[in-house]
This record gives C-alpha cells, sequence and structure tokens, in this order.
C-alpha cells in the first residue's frame, strides 16, 4: 500500500508542479533571482552576489544558487526550466511530509490524505511553481524535522541522524534564514514536547548540540564571510533594511490574520475542525 500511495502522490505533484510551469508571469522576488543567477554566471559572483551589479546580500544564496546551476543548464530565457528547482523542493517536501506522517501515526493512508492536503494547499501550490527562496528552506526544514523526529524515537544515541538534521537545518537557514526555524522546527518541538512530555530529549542531548551547531555553521557561514570582505556594504545594506522595515514596512496587529487563507480551500476545514470542540 505505501508504494501505492507514492505513485499517486507523484501523480498529483507532476499535475500539480510540473504541468504548463512556464505560464504564469515572473513575479518581482523572481525576477530578483533571476537576476542575481545571471550575474552569477556572467560576471562569477558566486560569493559576493549582486543584483544589478550592485550588491545583494539582503537574502541568503542558495536558492540563487540552485537557479545559476539550472540557468547553466537550460539556458538563460528557459523559464520552465529555472523553475524546476523550486519544483524538485517542494515535491520533495511533499514527500517527506509523507514519511514523517508515517512514523508519526503508523497509518499510511493518514499520511497519504495528510500529504494530499499539504500539497493542495494554496501557499504550497504557489510557491513551488515560483522560484523564490521559501520553498526552498520549509523543503530543507521537513527533511530535518523528519531526521530529528526518527533521533528523538531512538533510545540509543543517534550522531548520524542528528548530524544530517543539522546539515539540511543550516541548508534551510542559507535559503532563508530563520524564517523556517520559527514556521515549522519551533512549531515541531513545542509540539513533540508538549504531546511526548520531552521523551528522548534528553538521551539525544550530545547529538542535538553537535547538530545545532552544525546548522548554526552552515547557516550562518556566507553572512559572516560576506561581513569580513565587504563590511561597507554589509552595513549600509542593513541601515536601509533597518530603516524600512521600522518605518515603510510597519503594519498593524492584525495584519496577518489573512494568512490563515494561504491553505485555500483546506481553511475552510482547518477552522470547522478547530471549531468543532466548542460547537
Amino acid at each position: 500500500m505505501s508504494r501505492k500511495h507514492l505513485l499517486w502522490l507523484l501523480l498529483v505533484c507532476l499535475i500539480l508542479f510540473v504541468s504548463n510551469l512556464d505560464v504564469l508571469y515572473v513575479n518581482i522576488m523572481e525576477a530578483r533571482n533571476f537576476i542575481t543567477a545571471r550575474e552569477m554566471l556572467t560576471h562569477s559572483n558566486w560569493i559576493h552576489t549582486t543584483l544589478n551589479l550592485e550588491p545583494r546580500y539582503e537574502k541568503p544564496p542558495l536558492p540563487t544558487w540552485l537557479t545559476a546551476m539550472a540557468m547553466w543548464v537550460f539556458g538563460k530565457n528557459n523559464l520552465y526550466g529555472l523553475r524546476l528547482p523550486a519544483v524538485i523542493s517542494v515535491i520533495v517536501l511533499v514527500f517527506a511530509s509523507f514519511k514523517l506522517m508515517t512514523l508519526i501515526v503508523k497509518n499510511n493512508y493518514h499520511a497519504f490524505v495528510s500529504s494530499l492536503v499539504l500539497a493542495t494547499s494554496f501557499y504550497i501550490v504557489f510557491s513551488g511553481r515560483n522560484a523564490q527562496w521559501d520553498i526552498f528552506a520549509h523543503s530543507f526544514m521537513m527533511i530535518s524535522i523528519l531526521l530529528i523526529y526518527k533521533t528523538l524515537k531512538n533510545d540509543l544515541p543517534q550522531y548520524q541522524n542528528a548530524l544530517l538534521a543539522g546539515f539540511f537545518m543550516g541548508l534551510s537557514i542559507l535559503s532563508k534564514g530563520p524564517v523556517s526555524l520559527y514556521a515549522l522546527f519551533l512549531p515541531f518541538i513545542f509540539s513533540y514536547a508538549y504531546i511526548y512530555r520531552f521523551k528522548g530529549f534528553y538521551k539525544q542531548l550530545k547529538p542535538t548540540i553537535l547538530a545545532l551547531i552544525l546548522a548554526l555553521t552552515i547557516g550562518s557561514c556566507w553572512a559572516i564571510y560576506i561581513y569580513i570582505t565587504d563590511a561597507h556594504s554589509v552595513r549600509t545594506i542593513a541601515a536601509k533594511e533597518t530603516l524600512a522595515w521600522s518605518n515603510r514596512n510597519v503594519r498593524s496587529w492584525y495584519y496577518y490574520w489573512n494568512f490563515f487563507i494561504q491553505s485555500g480551500m483546506w481553511s475552510v476545514f482547518a477552522l470547522i475542525g478547530l471549531l468543532y470542540p466548542f460547537m
């Protein structure tokens, strides 16, 4: 049954994410990624990333590196090829979710339905068909969470799984900073601690510490190198970003309430599920 579910899940992912991939117009976030990737190939700006030949250090470079590799293979004007890394990332995200759910609930059908809900959520469909940073960060973090769960559920110290979890967590940070730490990792850790009462935490303390050190090392290496080699540009960009987020991008406290609709049609059922115990 597991193989059957995997095949159906793959078919759904191919229909959702691969078909008509080059139809949607290029949005502003994609355009910045594509331009930076093109300048990586043209001017070899792989570390000191640029946008229109000006330093662009606001975003970590891993998704842009992957886009540049796709650009090298498929050409600079092949939109289908440039979006393929994001498509691969979202499919990996869905299958990692399926594997995690099979370990948690021990039920392939439950995991299959859960993964279908994830794959057909609006935010996932949108991000998976655009060459942006978010889907890479979430995909790497989901793999990390899967390995963390396997580590915590084992009675013996699991250095291999823990270090692999730290490696993928570092790749997530190198994709979009701490965004996925807040969005996926912390909710998972809080939920695990609440449900399992910290079971496995203390047995895996040393592997966990090593994993976190590895994750922070990988995630911060580019930023540290950039600061050492181009401190003036880093300070200029940091000042500009600080000014923007403290003035121009200030939002009201209820601004993010509409984010639940990013689940698309599933937001209706999610709200019913949350309200059901009180009905």
